[in-house]
């Protein structure tokens, strides 16, 4: 298995002169956004600033060479002769070229550079830009013999420095240079330099397999970013019979600052171990070129040391040496040692679990990092969630054993947690950390040491772990501050808080004064830096109308807390608007005890208001309502409380119910013409207090507004009496020897059989004493006629007589019809249309239903997309006609699709023949034509529905496969145009 190296190609920027070459090599195949180290971030480990010799990019061949400018034009002025004195600026753009073996150069590429803190590393590929050897900034030890060795274990404290060798030829020295090539021992297949990058010219070779028992060492130091990395390949002899700790070995570790390691690999001469092949029949193992990736986020931006070591056995007979190449430390992704040979773990988040309402530090700012390192953590139960990645296995895959968590402190176990959760994808884990999982305090600086066990089988079962270390700052918990809320009574949305108010929610039960000192801040990275705090948190007078959010910030200063601890508590403050009620009426007046008025609640200002709420009280008893609003019934008096949260306002409605009545009397009739006195009297309700005739008002219908008034004509007199609200109305007829008598209006009617009633309504004289003289020869007031026709009638009083007429006419139910039922597809819209079978003349309406349920339209014609039993019914003067049509949908495709697809196999079923009968229906198909692959004919049919399940046109069975149609249609249809083609495939079951 071997790293997959990432590789961007770019395209050309410009072009250059190329003097004579007719075919000049391409440009160079590079990132054009390069990075390089500050000055400061090199200061850390004693190195020089960047120049641009330092960025890490290599011609695309071995023998070429590079070539910068500083603009785009190859002009001589413009060329850099020394990139090892030009420093980087960032921001800047320079332009590269390749020249080949022949002398031509290449068109140039853009290349712009920019400042970062981490991800340092000088001469990762042991090699400048046009690939002559370079290894500033390594260091080489050596113990000349083994008396120090420890397997897996190995110090190199007390070693001798040695310098690196030339490049060899044969297996020679101790730290040399290789070249690209084979390992010189023939039975090892091994490249000497990384072989998945194509440019490399270097590499270096730890011990040798001819030169003598020695433990050798390399040392680099470097300014960390998410990931370190590199690539290797490995020989180990195998000796038979010799323990574990006698074995050739070799191991990586990662020390910080201190000379603390941090992170450590190690193999072993062991056949077992399922990293390593044999070569051929001897006894010696070797690993493929391959990856080691190791976690470095917590060190981000933080010097590190690399020391690669590499043993031969404890008793000088049996050789190891190590192939390293292309070095890399910054952030992690996916293109980055995607199969490392020891597997990967990385613990990724480690955060409270669930709601938290704490603001931890910042995480630090490191310039070209991915994120920083997060500092103290407030919380438990704490989630701990990461990812991992299985070792390479010549055998059998890895089994996954267990996944365990490790809490360190002061270098001791102080807690063990196993069998996480699965995480949000495969290979990741989410351990639940609990305060009693921590066998100590669990508040201060602790390490998550991950251990994941895998068990191999190259031959002989053994498990093998995988692990990695994040060092993490807990934090004690405290409660969460419950917000602040004062009524806004000014209007103003601004009122003092006492902000210590939030005090006992943040100490709760655990803590007490003295435990946390709390400060308080208007700006969030203000209480991070602890400058401009709140003078007097007791009288604090929000500077944001209407509430805003201080921060509290809560420094530990519980003794047992051996660290600093401190994060942010939000707290909010809330200055609810009251509820505007001021537009509310306070009274209403009501005239009828059957009555309904609708109280409303709601606020003016209801848009500003965020949680409102209404209780409702007649005659102080609360009603079962909550609503804005309340029908009211009854008369009483009526509260309404309206709550924004808990700032409450009060509005009180009165009703008052007022009942009476106006009399003027019965009508009068007189045979002469006098004065006629009419008073309008007025007669209280029992309810109604007596009514002051002073607050009253008439109105009659002559214009007069006095009680009462004095009339001489016949008529028909009105009063409107009018108290407060409430008004009543009388009306009283005078005759004065006046009859009038009235039938009716003229009628139309369908049917006359069964009789129709005739009442000659007399007004201005007394029925007793009036008579009546019908054309027919009748004298009864009322009559029953039975023909057609007009009819008139005399009314006689005292004398005065008065006639009517009227006229009773015949009108007929039309003869309609919607015609024939009717097929479509769904989506199509249809036109249904009544249609008259005889003419008629009459004022015509029109009623539509769809199964049963009456339909909007009125017109003669409706357009419909639905399915259904449609029904009209058509009124000619009260004579009705009722006329109903289905539309149906095509049975087998109602979306009126041309199928992709039939599957003849002899019994009825779907999708049995190519069924066009929507288009058939629709349009008309005037001939379908059915092509093989070949484009031959092979089945054609005029005015086609449904005929063809699978046959030529001489009926033989066509076979299985896709074939091609034709359809031309009869008409333009509203889909698919006069014609349309495509393709079906002929899907026959295999018996």
């Amino acid at each position: 298995m071997r790293k997959q190296i990432l590789v961007l190609i770019l395209g050309v920027f410009s072009t250059l002169s190329y003097g004579q070459c007719p075919t000049p090599p391409p440009a160079p195949t590079v990132d054009s956004q390069q990075s390089f180290c500050s000055a400061t971030a090199w200061m850390l480990i004693g190195a020089n600033a960047d120049y641009l010799s330092d960025l890490q990019v290599f011609p695309d061949q071995v023998g070429w060479t590079l070539n910068w400018y500083a603009d785009n034009g190859g002009t001589q002025g413009a060329s850099i002769a020394s990139p090892t004195t030009e420093l980087l600026v960032s921001g800047t753009v320079y332009y590269l070229t390749q020249t080949d073996a022949a002398g031509c150069e290449s068109p140039a590429v853009a290349i712009t550079v920019s400042e970062k803190d981490c991800g340092c590393i000088k001469d990762p590929g042991f090699e400048d830009q046009n690939g002559n050897e370079s290894a500033r900034g390594y260091s080489f030890v050596q113990f000349p013999n083994i008396n120090n060795h420890k397997t897996c274990g190995q110090s190199m404290q007390g070693a001798n420095a040695i310098n690196i060798g030339p490049t060899p030829n044969v297996m020679t020295g101790d730290v040399v240079y290789t070249t690209p090539g084979n390992d010189p021992n023939a039975t090892i297949p091994l490249a000497r330099t990384n072989p998945d990058n194509l440019s490399s010219n270097h590499a270096i070779r730890l011990n040798s397999n001819t030169s003598g028992a020695k433990i050798t060492a390399m040392n680099k130091e470097f300014i960390a970013g998410q990931v370190f990395v590199f690539n290797f390949a490995l020989v180990l002899e195998n000796p038979a019979g010799h323990s574990f700790e006698e074995q050739p070995f070799a191991q990586i570790r990662l020390y910080d600052q201190n000379n603390n390691v941090v992170q450590q690999r190690c193999l072993v001469s062991d056949p077992n171990d399922c990293i390593f092949i044999p070569a051929g029949s001897s006894s010696t193992l070797y690993s493929e070129w391959s990856c080691i990736k190791l976690n470095t986020f917590d060190y981000s931006g933080e010097p590190l040391r690399a020391e690669f070591i590499v043993s031969w056995c404890e008793l000088t007979a049996h050789y190891g040496y190590l192939y390293v190449d292309d070095l890399y430390a910054g952030d992690d992704d996916a293109s980055i040692c995607g199969d490392s040979s020891f597997g990967y773990a990385l613990i990724e988040d480690i955060s409270p679990a669930g709601e938290n309402c704490f603001i931890p530090e910042p995480s630090t700012d490191i310039q070209g990092c991915g994120s920083g390192v997060t500092a103290s953590i407030p919380g438990f139960p704490l989630q701990v969630c990461g990812s991992y990645d299985a070792p390479i296995s010549q055998g059998p895959p890895p089994s996954l054993e267990d996944i365990t968590l490790n809490i360190i402190q002061n270098d001791n176990i102080v807690g063990t947690v196993t069998n996480p959760a699965q995480g949000n994808g495969p290979n990741t884990f989410c351990f639940t950390l609990n305060e009693i999982d921590i066998n100590v305090l669990p508040y201060g600086d602790f390490t998550f040491d991950l251990e994941i066990d895998f068990e191999l089988d190259c031959g002989v079962p053994y498990n093998f772990f995988i692990d990695d270390m994040s060092s993490v700052n807990l934090c004690p918990t405290a409660g969460c501050p419950q917000p602040l809320t004062f009524c806004d009574t000014s209007g103003t949305g601004l009122t003092t808080f006492d902000l210590t108010d939030a005090e006992i929610d943040i100490y709760g039960n655990n803590w007490q004064q003295g435990d946390i000192i709390l400060s308080y801040y208007e700006d969030e990275e203000d209480a991070h830096d602890a400058v401009n705090p709140i003078a007097d948190p007791t009288t604090f007078q929000n500077t944001i109308p209407f509430g805003q959010t201080v921060y509290v910030r809560l420094d530990w200063a519980i003794p047992q807390l051996t660290t600093d601890c401190y994060y942010l508590a939000e707290l909010d403050l809330f200055v609810n608007r009251l509820p505007n009620l001021d537009q509310l009426p306070d009274e209403f007046t009501v005239c009828d005890a059957d009555f309904s008025v609708t109280l409303s609640g709601t606020p003016s200002n209801l848009p500003d208001l965020q949680d409102i709420s209404y209780q409702w009280f007649r005659d102080g008893n609360q009603l079962p309502t909550t609503a804005s609003f309340y029908d009211a019934t009854i008369p009483g008096e009526y509260t309404v409380i309206v709550s924004n949260f808990d700032c409450e306002v009060t509005h009180t409605f009165t009703i008052e119910l007022i009942e009476f009545d106006v009399d003027l009397g019965d009508d009068i009739t007189v045979c002469d013409e006098a004065n006629i006195v009419l008073n309008a009297d007025i007669i209280e309700g029992p309810d109604t207090d007596p009514i002051d005739i002073n607050d009253v008002t008439f109105a009659w219908s002559t214009g007069e507004t006095t009680q009462s008034i004095t009339v001489t004509q016949s008529g028909t007199y009105t009063v409107d009496v009018t108290y407060e609200d409430c008004t009543q109305s009388q009306t009283i007829n005078v005759s004065v020897n006046d009859v009038t008598v009235n039938i009716g209006e003229d009628v139309v009617l369908c049917d006359i059989s069964d009789g129709y009633q005739l009442t000659a309504n007399v007004s201005g004289a007394p029925t007793n004493q009036t008579s009546y003289l019908w054309s027919t020869g009748e004298t009864t007031q009322t009559i029953t006629v039975f023909d057609f026709g007009t009819y008139t009638v005399d009314v006689n009083f005292n004398g005065c007589t008065a006639s009517d007429s009227i006229n009773i006419t015949q009108a007929a139910a039309p003869l309609i019809t919607l015609g024939d039922d009717v097929t479509k597809c769904t989506g199509d819209e249809i036109t249904l249309s009544v249609q008259f079978i005889e003419p008629i003349d009459g004022d015509i309406t029109y009623s539509w239903f769809l199964d049963g349920g009456q339909l909007m339209e009125t017109g003669q014609s409706i357009q419909v997309t639905e399915f259904g039993i449609y029904t009209v019914n058509v009124n000619n003067q009260g004579c009705v006609a009722e006329a109903s049509i289905t539309v149906n949908r095509f049975e087998n495709n109602a979306d009126c699709l041309i199928s992709q697809g039939i599957s003849p196999d002899g019994s009825p079923g779907q999708n049995d023949n190519l069924d066009l009968s929507f288009l058939a229906s629709r349009t008309g198909i005037e001939k379908l034509e059915i092509f093989n692959r070949n484009g031959r004919l092979v089945y054609e049919f005029q005015n086609y529905t449904n005929q063809w399940v699978g046959q030529t046109t001489d009926g033989e069975e066509l076979p299985t496969g896709v074939y091609f149609y034709v359809i031309n249609l009869s008409g333009n249809d509203p889909v698919f145009g006069t014609n349309t083609n495509g393709w079906i495939y002929i899907n026959r079951a295999v018996n």
